[in-house]
Parts: C-alpha cells; sequence; structure tokens
C-alpha cells in the first residue's frame, strides 16, 4: 500500500488559525453578555443627583416665600411704628425704606408664579427621567438565574468572565442607582452634575453593542440577534432602554453612541430624538444649579448697606429728603449718598440701632393685637399688625382731636371774653329807662344812669374791655383778638387732616 505523508502545517497557518479562534471565541463571549459597571454606572451616579432635585427645588421656592413674608411683616411693622411715633419727621425719614420694601414686594410676588414654574419643571422631568432608569435597572437586575447568568455585572470591563452578575439592585451595592421614592425633604446643597452643555460624565461611545458586555452570561435582554429577544429572527430596527440613553443595535457588535454631556446640540425634544428626555430634564433642572441665581439675595431692609443697592430707595431718597423729581441717576450719587449717611449712618448697627431698633421698645397692648411684653419687633402675624396699626392710627387720632378741641374751648372762652365794649353797651342800653331791667343786667357790667335816666355800662368795665380788646404788637399796631382764634382754629384743622392723611 502506497502511504502518504501527511501535511505539516505551517507557522503562517498555525498563526492565522489561532486569529481566527480567538476572535471567534470574543464574540461568543459577548453575545449574551451582560452590562458591566463602567457602563451602568455612569447612569446609576446620574440618578443620585436627579433625586435630589425636588428637594432643592422646594428649598428654593421656600426662601423665595419666606423672603415675601419677612418683608410683608417688616412693612407692616414699620408703618404701625411711624403711626405710634406721631412725629412727622419720623415718617418721613421711613419713608424711603417702606417704598424700597414695597418695591421689593412687587418684584418678588410678579416673579413668584415664574419661579415656581420653574422649580415644578425641574423637579417633575428629573423625576421622570430618574423613574426610566430606575426601571431599566429593575429589570435589568432581575433578569437572572445565576452567578454566571444575568443581565447586570458587578465586573468593571467589558468581555470580564461571567461569575459576578447580580439578582436585584441592591447587588450593585453602594454604586448601584437611587431608586428610592421621590422626596423633597432637605434641599439646602446645590446640586451636582450639571454641566454647561449637558450632564456631567453622561455619555457612552457604545449604549448596549457588545463592547458594553461581559462574557457571555446566558442574558438575552441585550441580544439583538435571532434567538435573542426575538425567537427565531433578530430584531428589526435599534431599539432604546433607560429612556433612550442605552441603545441596541440590530447587529450585536454595533455600538450606540449617546452623549449626555452636550445636550445642547440636541435640537429639539421631538419623538424621534433618543436622549430627547434627558435633553428636557437638563434644560430644567440647569435653572436650579445655582441657586443665587435662581432666587437671588431679596433686599434686607434692617441693613443699610442692603437699601443702598436699592434703586427704588435712592430714588425715594432724592424725591422725599432731597426734594427733587425723576428717578434717582448716577449723577445723583454724591447728594443721595451724602444724605443718606446724614440720616441713616453708614454702620448697619448705628442703622438698626436708630431705625429698627425703636420697635424693640414699643409696646403693643391686647387691644391693638399684642399681650404680656409684647413689642412691636416680635409680631409675626401680619393681621395682629393690622390691628396695630389700626390701634396706633386711631390713638393717634383721638389725640390729635382732643387738641384741636382744647384750642377751640381755649379760643371760645379767649373770645367771650373779648366781647368789645360797643356790643356791651347795647346790652345795656337795651333796658332803656326801666331801672329795675338795668339791676338785672348788674352781672353784664350795666348801671342805672339816674341823671340822665337811662341804663349803661359801668366806667370801669367799659375801660377794662378796651384794654383787653386791643394788643399792640411790636409795631405798634392793635390786632383783633377774636379774628386770631379764628386763625388758629381753622390751622389746627389743616394740620389735624395733613397728620391723618
Amino acid at each position: 500500500m502506497q502511504t502518504h505523508a501527511t501535511p505539516r502545517a505551517t507557522p503562517a497557518a498555525v498563526l492565522s488559525l489561532l486569529l481566527i479562534t480567538a476572535a471567534t471565541t470574543n464574540i461568543d463571549a459577548a453575545a449574551g453578555g451582560a452590562l458591566v459597571k463602567n457602563e451602568w454606572s455612569k447612569l446609576a451616579k446620574f440618578t443620585k443627583h436627579m433625586a435630589k432635585v425636588p428637594a432643592r427645588a422646594r428649598r428654593l421656592i421656600e426662601q423665595r416665600y419666606g423672603a415675601l413674608k419677612r418683608l410683608q411683616l417688616y412693612r407692616a411693622r414699620a408703618a404701625a411704628y411711624t403711626k405710634f411715633s406721631g412725629d412727622n419727621n419720623t415718617e418721613k425719614t421711613w419713608q424711603p425704606i417702606q417704598i424700597a420694601i414695597a418695591q421689593e414686594l412687587d418684584h418678588l410676588a410678579n416673579d413668584f408664579s415664574t419661579k415656581t414654574q420653574e422649580a415644578i419643571e425641574a423637579a417633575a422631568s428629573a423625576e421622570f427621567v430618574r423613574g426610566g432608569i430606575t426601571e431599566f435597572f429593575e429589570v435589568a437586575a432581575k433578569a437572572y438565574g445565576a452567578a454566571n447568568s444575568g443581565c447586570l455585572t458587578t465586573a468593571a470591563n467589558t468581555g470580564d468572565a461571567a461569575a459576578n452578575e447580580v439578582s436585584n439592585i441592591q447587588g450593585l451595592a453602594a454604586d448601584g442607582p437611587d431608586i428610592n421614592p421621590p422626596t423633597t425633604s432637605g434641599g439646602e446643597t446645590e446640586i451636582e452634575g450639571i454641566g454647561p452643555a449637558g450632564f456631567e460624565g453622561l455619555a457612552t461611545t457604545t449604549g448596549l453593542g457588545d463592547d458594553a458586555l461581559s462574557a457571555a452570561a446566558n442574558c438575552n435582554l441585550f441580544k439583538a440577534a435571532s434567538g435573542g429577544i426575538i425567537q427565531g429572527r433578530g430584531i428589526a430596527a435599534k431599539m432604546y432602554f433607560a429612556l433612550g440613553y442605552l441603545g441596541k443595535d440590530p447587529t450585536d457588535a454595533t455600538g450606540t453612541p449617546a452623549d449626555g454631556t452636550n445636550l445642547n446640540q440636541v435640537p429639539d425634544t421631538a419623538a424621534t430624538r433618543p436622549l430627547r428626555y434627558y435633553k428636557a430634564a437638563y434644560d430644567a433642572v440647569k435653572k436650579l444649579k445655582h441657586g443665587a441665581s435662581f432666587a437671588p439675595e431679596p433686599l434686607d431692609p434692617t441693613k443699610i448697606t442692603s437699601l443702598k443697592n436699592s434703586h427704588s430707595f435712592k430714588t425715594a431718597v432724592k424725591n422725599v429728603l432731597l426734594g427733587q423729581d425723576g428717578d434717582y441717576t448716577g449723577s445723583d450719587e454724591p447728594a443721595v449718598t451724602n444724605k443718606i449717611n446724614q440720616v441713616y449712618k453708614q454702620q448697619d448697627s448705628d442703622f438698626q440701632q436708630q431705625f429698627w431698633g425703636k420697635l424693640e421698645q414699643v409696646d403693643v397692648p391686647k387691644e391693638a393685637g399684642g399681650g404680656p411684653n409684647t413689642k412691636l419687633s416680635q409680631m409675626q402675624s401680619l393681621d395682629k399688625l393690622q390691628q396695630a396699626l389700626q390701634y396706633f392710627t386711631h390713638q393717634r387720632e383721638t389725640i390729635l382731636i382732643n387738641k384741636i378741641n382744647q384750642l377751640q374751648s381755649a379760643a371760645a372762652a379767649k373770645a367771650e371774653k373779648s366781647q368789645t365794649a360797643e356790643n356791651k353797651e347795647k346790652v345795656c342800653n337795651a333796658a332803656g329807662d326801666d331801672a329795675s331791667k338795668c339791676k338785672a343786667l348788674e352781672k353784664e357790667g350795666c348801671v342805672f344812669n339816674e341823671q340822665d335816666k337811662k341804663c349803661e355800662l359801668k366806667k370801669d368795665v367799659k375801660e377794662k374791655l378796651e384794654k383787653t380788646n386791643q394788643e399792640t404788637g411790636a409795631d405798634g399796631k392793635t390786632t383783633n383778638a377774636t379774628a386770631s382764634n379764628s386763625f388758629v382754629i381753622k390751622k389746627a384743622r389743616l394740620l389735624l387732616a395733613v397728620l391723618l392723611f
């Protein structure tokens, strides 16, 4: 029998065979692989940032509402104090402060609806995306059969051996996502992970392509080919998990990039945009990134350093204290600043003592909405402060009305004493030659003249009246006392009108 020599493989052929085998082994290892930590951890970290958005949104709106309430209390206290003081100069110096408070209240009130809407949109969009991601993790983690059969692994790198698959989200430990229900507790710190154009670190070059998976772990959830998600054939088109961030191409080896760090490149939130929910969340949440810009520090009327930054305050100083018309401009700065320093001082402590500190000395009685040891500066209820305002206003009116009544009574008494000698003479002359009638008028200063047979005014009474009715000034001219009294009464009434209104 003829024998044939066994053909010997050349080195080149052996090398080619090894490369083919190795390549086939890598592909087979990735088919049915689990999503590795380096990919899912980006989403997990993102959920932790988004979970803090509702609390931060509530906190910022709460701060804005708190500023509104504080300013309303300051305005009400200032109004009550100026009525309590009963001093025109006090009212005048408080007026610029009250105007600045009113302007700031108007600004905050007008802006409140918009800011509230922005906060709600941020919280809602953040929670919507977090909810979608949470469901992805729940499904992927529960797709588990054994330690080497599952769809999520704590193995870090592509192609790592299938031996660290988890059966639930808790298996991901501290690196796992935040799957807690929404909460509005806390919110004191700024939101993290918000970049200049998108969410920091939220990007993938592979999506759910084979390069994002471990060695084969019997997971069909991320397998697009026949025998994977669809039995008997592969998926017909690209599909997405986690609301569009993790894409799966019909060809398992093909990656699906997604860049959540640059959402500005996503033109809109149309249904055709895989990252549309992330873009909507970013556009809303970025408004809360810096709380100081979302809810700037409002005016603090208890500090002159804060009031000096108020345009309305400086305009009021110009109008009220300097008596000049028009809004404040840069050219007014020297005069206005000088007046502010003169009236309100330069240091907050001096200003506090001279103005708001005075409210600490005002006792508010029960009938004014207060109680035992209640100070005006301590009152926290707007309705009680309104009661105090009405009380102090009425008290001031009563004092002024009593003063005017005193002036009127004094003027009337003076007028009674200041009847002219001529008028008194007429009273006596009316008795004629009837001595009995004349005698009845003795209290009026009348006496019967026996010689001329007539009733007339006593000589000494007449001289006294004439002297009283003639008040000689520095220029030597006489002034009618009755007319002067009338002027005093009219002036008092005018003063009451000015002070009350």
